[in-house]
């Protein structure tokens, strides 16, 4: 069923549409909708006077003015539906979810949020991180995260995911330029059924080099990932240069060549923690430029390497 209703007669539709429908979609409007036969109303009035239960409702879809109306008008339905239903997790949905009350009569009903996209998050471009953060926390049963280009969100979004992930199996964090490493390892430290774990965009090595995070090596050693389960890995890893301590003792000859050894030591043991993932079937580490003022244009170090296999590394490492 889809009609285009204002918000008196969304109400009243949803509440007494028949009993055998399974999938609804609604668009509310600001200022009344299609007009409804008053006869109609009538029969709806006769048909109020026994309880309708919507058990067989599958998938509910909201769209338009939604907001400040959901207790108005979807709180009542919801105590007449089943654990069958499945909320479409738009913005208007993620919405609902944010209402308390509609957050408790969904949890009743074993109703929860499963895939967060950054185009449904409400007012995206107003949204601060505790906004966020707030909607991460309003589940426990992620399988997607994706908040591509929400440049603001850093360590207060890390955590929010590490405390929601016991589910989530694909984590999308393009553009989030807010992100440190430190951050970034939060989310792999925690998540444990994580598939896929994607920080640059998928078409371009070298695409929006300034936003998207990136981790640093050696953050990266001594660490432990908390999934031995990643298909997919695309990330920047940058290997920075040792400090003056660290290559102090060598003449300054031998410094470049000390440098070089010092780099090489830090990426085979970055290599070592990866090499547990013997499901990655796509690995990739992402060359980036330096924004830095001094030195703008400036290639940073890092890992080098892209692997597209349809077996997974375990098929390189036995070919037959």
């Amino acid at each position: 069923m889809s009609i285009r209703l204002g918000q008196n007669e969304a109400k009243l539709l949803l509440e007494h549409h028949p009993e055998s429908i399974r999938t609804v979609r609604f668009r509310v409007l600001d200022n009344g909708g299609s007009p409804i036969d008053p006869a109609f109303v009538d029969r709806l009035a006769l048909r109020s006077q026994r309880p309708i239960l919507h058990h067989a409702l599958e998938s509910l879809r909201l769209d338009g003015c939604i907001e400040e109306l959901e207790e108005n008008i979807l709180l009542p339905f919801l105590h007449t539906c089943s654990s069958k239903l499945q909320l479409y997790q738009n913005r208007q949905g993620i919405h609902c979810f944010m209402n308390p009350a509609v957050h408790t009569a969904l949890s009743q009903i074993r109703v929860t949020m499963t895939s967060l996209k950054s185009e449904d998050v409400p007012l995206t471009c107003d949204a601060s991180e505790e906004d966020i953060s707030e909607i991460i926390y309003c589940s426990q049963d992620w399988k997607t995260i994706d908040l591509e280009r929400l440049y603001e969100v850093s360590f207060l979004t890390a955590s929010a995911i590490a405390d929601n992930c016991d589910h989530l199996q694909e984590v999308v964090l393009v553009g989030c330029s807010g992100l440190r490493s430190v951050d970034l390892l939060v989310v792999l430290g925690a998540a444990r059924n994580l598939r896929v774990f994607r920080a640059i965009h998928n078409n371009d090595v070298l695409y929006d080099l300034g936003l998207d995070p990136w981790l640093v090596a050696t953050d990266m050693v001594g660490g432990k990932w908390a999934t031995r389960s990643l298909e997919m890995f695309i990330c920047k890893i940058e290997v920075p240069e040792p400090d003056d301590d660290a290559v102090k003792d060598a003449v300054r000859g031998d410094r470049e060549r000390s440098t070089a050894r010092y780099c090489l030591d830090v990426q085979r043991q970055v290599l070592r923690l990866l090499a547990v993932q013997t499901k990655l079937k796509t690995l990739r580490f992402g060359a980036f430029l330096s924004k830095r003022r001094y030195c703008p244009n400036r290639i940073m170090p890092s890992l080098e390497m892209t692997l597209e296999r349809s077996g997974g590394i375990e098929c390189m490492l036995d070919p037959a």
